[in-house]
């Protein structure tokens, strides 16, 4: 019986010291496995090359054309308006459109409602949005699929991580010409 009692004493200290070892990395693991979501976290650019080749292999695996800009911006049309114009630097666009990370987390939008944006050469916009309004036609509504070199880069911006993709769905609505 006493060979008994040492055996139940040595399993609960045994377990007692694992509890105490476990506990603390268990916590840390559950915590920073929190702290990021899908690729709201830092990300490197080969990680974001990986996940932005998979959506485009998505987007063409549902039968759509995926197209590029000369910069690089990828772009498929979603519904091809009737419009005849094309945007031109100078041009205002009446727009409404959707932002979202490349994991489906919105992270900005104009709602319901429509925005006025001047196309400019040099403004504050990121490269890659201006080059993306370009291609879209009037009363077109298409997908801009902006890789972070032609967005944000490396850098956090609010809640955009470093070397994300953006995506946004663009709605057309309206070109008014520059006036001369």
């Amino acid at each position: 019986m006493q060979k008994y009692y040492c055996l139940f004493l040595d399993f609960k200290n045994m377990k007692r010291k694992f509890l105490l070892f476990v506990i603390p990395i268990l916590a840390v693991t559950i915590f920073t496995s929190c702290l990021y979501k899908g690729t709201d976290k830092p990300q490197t650019l080969e990680e974001e090359m990986i996940l932005l080749t998979k959506y485009i292999w998505e987007i063409e695996g549902k039968g759509n054309k995926v197209d590029t800009t000369e910069l690089g911006v990828f772009y498929w049309v979603m519904k091809d308006g009737n419009g005849i114009l094309y945007p031109k630097i100078g041009d205002t666009l009446i727009i409404k459109y959707d932002g979202y990370l490349i994991d489906g987390n919105l992270f900005n939008t104009s709602g319901n409602s429509t925005i006025s944006y001047a196309l400019e050469e040099n403004n504050d916009a990121i490269k890659g949005w201006n080059d993306g309004l370009k291609v879209i036609r009037q009363g077109s509504k298409v997908e801009l699929i902006i890789p972070s070199t032609l967005g944000y880069g490396d850098k956090w911006n609010g809640n955009v991580p470093p070397n994300n993709t953006l995506i946004y769905i663009i709605d057309m609505v309206d070109i008014k010409k520059k006036q001369d």
